[in-house]
């Protein structure tokens, strides 16, 4: 997964006002835009929300606090992905915030490492030290290892 924002200060958001988070992201096969990839947002195993991809490659949800949100990209020849977007604040008083990223897509005869599609690639949280929306860097650690269980996210 690769941050959009690294020019901005806070690279994983901007302030605006309102009450939710302003999800942005772009899909990639290789070094191009995904066009036609399914991009799909659930809440408590629902869809609630389904994009495909144009040929820019790019996508947006609004996601509201104090919400667990699941977001998947398939597309037909590569391995789906999956990221959790943990939206719960702990208590902290913010305005909309935008979290901007990019997933890469890889073929289904590829022999990367985790790539079950039921375990998430990243689990996306606010962190209230840093009063930002951030990768969980624990999950990452784990997943990078080997340590999270392949049966189950």
């Amino acid at each position: 997964m690769k941050n959009l924002n690294s020019n901005s200060p806070h690279p994983h958001f901007t302030h605006v006002s309102n009450d939710y988070l302003l999800l942005s992201g772009e899909v990639y096969l290789g070094y191009s835009l995904a066009f036609g990839t399914d991009i799909e947002l659930f809440h408590k195993d629902e869809l609630i929300q389904k994009y495909v991809c144009c040929n820019n490659g790019y996508f947006y949800f609004r996601l509201e606090y104090e919400n667990t949100y699941k977001l998947t990209a398939s597309k037909p020849g590569y391995k789906t992905k999956s990221v959790i977007f943990n939206t719960h604040l702990n208590g902290v008083a913010v305005k909309k915030r935008e979290y901007a990223f990019g997933i890469s897509m890889i073929e289904q005869d590829s022999t990367i490492v985790n790539s079950n599609k039921e375990i998430p690639v990243a689990i996306i949280e606010f962190n209230s030290k840093h009063q930002c929306f951030e990768h969980n860097k624990d999950y990452q650690a784990a997943l990078n290892n080997g340590s999270i269980n392949k049966k189950a996210a």
